[in-house]
């Protein structure tokens, strides 16, 4: 599999100075997951360039926050009913 740009562009300009650097990635921009690929086109669709971490990052927290909102009881604070949710499906697989 091919490294990203932006982790030859780190090993390039780091040098030994990032030698052993562990670098996760959360992010798949091939990913197959259809509601990660209706999310895709549409982006493509509006913004005429491809999406990245930060809109799909950005797309699954405001859909937590909404989800809350809709579902949690009269008594109860935002914040406890994001974490009542326990686990939600984001739009590249499960989030818990």
């Amino acid at each position: 599999m091919p490294l990203p740009l932006a982790l030859l562009q780190l090993r390039h300009n780091g040098r030994c100075a990032v030698e052993g650097v562990t670098v996760v990635q959360t992010f798949d921009r091939d990913s197959q997951v259809p509601g990660y690929q209706q999310y895709r086109r549409i982006f493509m669709e509006r913004y005429q360039r491809e999406t990245g971490f930060p809109g799909v990052f950005a797309y699954d927290a405001a859909q937590v926050i909404i989800t809350a909102l809709r579902n949690r009881r009269k008594d109860q604070s935002l914040r406890a009913a994001i974490l009542s949710q326990r686990q939600f499906d984001g739009l590249q697989g499960e989030t818990r």
